[in-house]
């Protein structure tokens, strides 16, 4: 059983993320643009419905989407799909690269999706039953304890949500069952540690099997939690200055505002004047926020892909690590 050296381990995946990240951006950038441009028409249908239903009638509560709650689903359904498509298609491309050297010279859009992608799919899919299972097993009987056996009365009283939420919370039942869902994540978190390994596996051997992940993290995870850490620092390194320049630029643009629209500040503005004010405030704001359109987008693309293929080379290099694997050093490739 190897430990694994978390220091190590974070300092070759940023490494690798830095140096090759023209690598990670040549394999990762169509399958990303392909699934933010879909999430912005999806979008973008989604807002024509919350503003009008069925037959062209409006809809004046956003919160009343019965009509429409198939046409949600479907689309909450495709979405999940398609990111865990793009996200298999990249992460295996990534591992590929770490764990077999295979780098797709000269590839520049590549949308790979194999046997291999869809094996990590199913593992994605398996992870996500885990953690239903484990929460069930744990709720259910919490929900039989305080419903009195009654589970239809229980989610009954839910269907005037969020008015409902009051009493809910009041009657003391909602204090023994987010107790239990504490627990359930703790659990689930302690299991999902166990196979933090299991993509670059499946990837390494073509099974979806977990065993192998769970042997390897045996006596690791305080390690691994380690592991994990250390990017979430490096994103608040990022952050915070990034937070810091917003807030200076917003209160350049508050200025602005107030110039633009003056009587939005007054204490009892005459309401069809405050109504001007406001839409040319919005105005303002939107003529201010589409010229930097293309370049909020392409920073977007880019922070996307590099933690992405930070977190992805995390954990090949723990699998690596815990194989006894130098960094460098290449394990064979399954048969294809």
């Amino acid at each position: 059983m190897n430990k694994l050296p978390v220091f190590r381990t974070f300092g070759n995946a940023l490494g690798f993320t830095l140096w090759n990240f023209f690598t990670i951006f040549r394999l990762s950038w169509l399958p990303f643009a392909a699934l933010f441009g879909t999430m912005y028409l999806v979008g973008y249908f989604a807002a024509g419905a919350m503003t009008t239903g069925a037959l062209g009638t409006p809809v004046l509560n956003p919160r009343d989407l019965n009509e429409n709650i198939v046409q949600f689903l479907l689309l909450e359904s495709v979405m999940i799909l398609l990111q865990a498509i793009v996200i298999a298609a990249v992460a295996v491309s990534i591992h590929r690269v770490i764990l077999f050297g295979d780098r797709r010279p000269g590839s520049f859009f590549n949308f790979a999706f194999g046997i291999t992608e869809f094996l990590y799919v199913m593992m994605g899919a398996l992870t996500l039953l885990i953690f239903i299972a484990i929460m069930g097993a744990l709720l259910t009987p919490v929900i039989y304890i305080v419903s009195q056996g009654d589970f239809a009365g229980f989610f009954k009283q839910f269907r005037n949500f969020p008015a409902s939420m009051p009493g809910f919370v009041q009657s003391g039942e909602f204090v023994s069952l987010m107790l239990v869902y504490c627990l359930g994540g703790l659990v689930a978190f302690y299991f999902f540690l166990r196979l933090a390994v299991w993509p670059p596996a499946v990837v390494a051997t073509k099974r979806l099997s977990p065993a192998e992940a769970w042997g390897l993290t045996r006596g690791n995870v305080w390690r691994l939690i380690g592991l994990f850490l250390l990017p979430v620092l490096l994103i608040w390194i990022v952050v915070i200055p990034a937070t810091a320049s917003y807030w200076y630029y917003n209160s350049q643009e508050l200025q602005a505002v107030h110039e633009v629209a003056p009587i939005a500040g007054l204490p009892n503005p005459d309401p069809t004047a405050a109504k001007e004010a406001a839409r040319r405030v919005m105005e303002h704001k939107m003529q201010s926020f589409q010229q930097f359109m293309p370049a909020l987008w392409l920073a977007y693309l880019l922070f996307y892909i590099f933690f992405t293929g930070l977190s992805v080379a995390m954990l090949s290099y723990a699998y690596k690590a815990l194989k006894g694997y130098e960094a460098g050093e290449l394990i064979p490739a399954p048969h294809e």
